[in-house]
């Protein structure tokens, strides 16, 4: 589908920032009705002026970019994935003419790299107020201009047989059986290498020709030395040739190492020239662009990008604070230094997105397997329940062999075998239920989470091998091992306290005091249009007010599961649904409807008097004296 809509001026009439958004609805994670309520609920708010224009053929789509740029537009959109940033860029190139972009694709190297948030209506508010932009490089090839990667070897080959319909499907997870297809018996290449005019010959199975780091949107980096504004490319000649040696050069990735196993990096000033004795296909930033001879320039400081005023791994480095808004020292400095790690930042984003991404695989009973672990139907988290079932066997395990040691008896080393094989179960749907709860975390809870499960899984080789131990007659041995796991564990345990008690992961965020037990008028009935959710203050408290055929609801606007805003969330059936994690509450009496949240929200009674909205606490919430 090709088309164009306007999304409106909102409805105080101002005149805002012009700007044209360019959507490609092939993108892996493009869903078409939460990209538009995303837009319509910025753009009401009448600082931007968009248009929105959908790809149905690149070179419509490049006609369309240009008539842009002499209609005078402030801004031009990239939503989509890496090939649709690319597509954008090329156009504007030479206009003095900033890009934003609204991540939408399978990788989004690009925005990794740029600390771009992955929520549609986070990426777009980057466009309203002031500006923030950070001028990058470019490549230029083949009369075209590229951000990220230009290669040619196994990983175009790779990208040629992944089929749209599987990335749009499973994601990152599309490449892999293709890339073990390609591996199975691959053999080192000729190519012919010419960086800033010498000329060399290598042998190896891919080059990658890069200006950024990230590799594909996933928590690997090609190398740390790669910038995209140091005006200077990183040519990486990968010399893997199985599954075993690609598996140590991302290993060597993972770890950022300045010499990775089985690759070999060469900066170039100017050029990089790849010639090969057959045609070989070359991809640039995701896309298919052709095939070899291939010559490839920078471009320094050539495009404007929107940025964040500071990158979301900036945000969630800066200091936790307590309950009562006080900065915490000492026994905080460990959530402080986990927080600042950017290593373990990026670590958290990539795993993230793998367990979205897997969870996506399940279908139609997502939800339900999500709302079960979340612990929906509980009333409460259902993590720190089970959590209580492996760590409790394992320090009455410890209590067991203490008896034993002072009494001198083994009548009780069955039972701690029984307790130890007991844990080790019980930890897998523990670990299940706290991975579906961490991956809708933000900020700081990202890297103390994985660490706390890090810690968690480093305990269970401990507690197997103290198992193993025993069942083979080695008892004393086996009490030792089962000391570290327990350190570890209790290591772990630390870390959840301070994801439950100070990061407040898990708690009920929606406040409930200081509601009027009066009624009280909060908005001109004229005020509140149908169907469209509107944010008023009671007290100190936020409260959506929403009208759906001639009757008012209000609802508390701070979403119980991590605070996310309702008010930006937008109306289905009956539900208000949180823009941030998808939590979907009833508006008639605040029920949880789906996860991630456990909790109800907290509602008001609403009504209109003399063309006033008026609200005041539910009967059965009057808080007591």
């Amino acid at each position: 589908m090709t088309g164009e809509s306007p999304a409106g001026t909102g409805e105080n009439g101002r005149s805002g920032r012009n700007v044209l958004i360019v959507v490609n609805p092939r993108s892996g994670s493009y869903e078409g009705r939460h990209l538009h309520d995303a837009l319509h609920r910025v753009a009401a708010e009448g600082v931007l002026r968009c248009d929105l224009y959908e790809i149905g053929e690149v070179e419509d789509a490049r006609d369309r970019i240009r008539a842009a740029l002499d209609q005078g537009y402030d801004l031009i959109v990239a939503a989509g994935g890496d090939g649709t940033v690319s597509l954008v860029v090329a156009e504007v190139m030479g206009h003095d003419i900033p890009i934003g972009i609204v991540p939408l694709g399978t990788g989004n190297a690009m925005a990794r790299e740029l600390g771009i948030p992955k929520r549609p209506e986070a990426a777009l508010r980057l466009l309203t107020g002031d500006l923030h932009t950070r001028t990058v490089d470019a490549m230029r090839a083949g009369g075209r201009h590229y951000l990220l990667a230009i290669g040619v070897g196994v990983s175009p080959t790779v990208m040629r047989r992944t089929s749209g319909a599987a990335k749009r499907r499973f994601g990152i997870l599309a490449y892999v059986w293709h890339v073990i297809r390609e591996l199975r018996g691959s053999d080192r290449r000729t190519f012919s290498l010419t960086i800033d005019g010498r000329r060399r010959r290598v042998q190896c199975t891919e080059i990658e020709i890069l200006n950024a780091a990230n590799l594909g949107g996933t928590i690997l980096t090609w190398h740390p030395a790669a910038s995209l504004s140091d005006a200077r490319l990183l040519v990486c000649i990968v010399r893997a040739r199985t599954v075993a040696h690609y598996a140590r050069l991302a290993w060597s990735m993972l770890l950022r190492r300045e010499q990775p196993d089985h690759m070999e990096c060469v900066h170039a000033e100017r050029s990089v020239r790849i010639e090969t004795p057959e045609p070989l296909p070359v991809q640039g930033d995701g896309e298919l662009i052709g095939s070899t001879p291939i010559e490839v320039v920078v471009v320094p400081q050539s495009v404007r990008v929107v940025v964040p005023e500071r990158s979301e791994s900036e945000a969630s480095a800066r200091p936790a604070q307590g309950m009562h808004g006080g900065e915490k020292v000492g026994r905080q400095s460990l959530t402080q230094m986990l927080s600042r790690q950017p290593r373990l930042c990026a670590w958290s984003e990539g795993l993230r997105d793998l367990l979205h991404r897997t969870y996506g695989l399940l279908g139609t009973a997502k939800q339900r397997v999500a709302d079960m672990l979340h612990g929906t139907w509980l009333g409460h988290p259902l993590h720190p329940l089970l959590m209580v079932l492996p760590l409790g066997t394992w320090l009455l395990v410890a209590v067991l062999d203490g008896i034993e040691a002072l009494t001198g008896k083994r009548r009780l080393d069955p039972a701690a075998e029984t307790l130890l094989g007991a844990g080790l179960l019980a930890a897998v749907p523990t670990a299940e239920a706290g991975a579906t709860d961490w991956m809708h975390s933000e900020g700081a809870a990202q890297p103390v989470g994985l660490t706390h499960a890090l810690l968690n899984l480093a305990s269970l080789p401990f507690f197997a091998l103290s198992l193993l131990a025993r069942l083979l007659g080695r008892r004393t041995l086996g009490r030792w091992l089962t000391l570290p796991g327990l350190a570890l564990a209790g290591a772990a345990g630390y870390l959840g306290g301070e994801l439950a008690y100070d990061l407040r992961m898990g708690m009920n965020h929606a406040p409930r005091l200081h509601l009027p037990t009066e009624f009280t008028p909060v908005l001109p009935d004229d005020h509140l249009p149908e169907g469209r959710p509107v944010r008023v203050q009671v007290g100190d408290t936020p409260v959506v007010l929403v009208r759906q055929a001639e009757r008012v609801h209000a609802i508390v606007a701070t979403c119980a599961h991590l605070g996310g805003p309702l008010h930006e969330g937008h109306i289905e059936d009956g539900a208000i649904v949180c823009p941030w994690h998808g939590s979907r509450y009833s508006l008639e009496d605040g029920r949880l409807l789906n996860g991630p949240s456990v909790y109800d929200q907290p509602t008001l009674e609403a009504r209109v008097r003399e063309g006033e909205i008026q609200v005041r606490v539910s009967p059965p919430q009057v808080p007591c004296d």
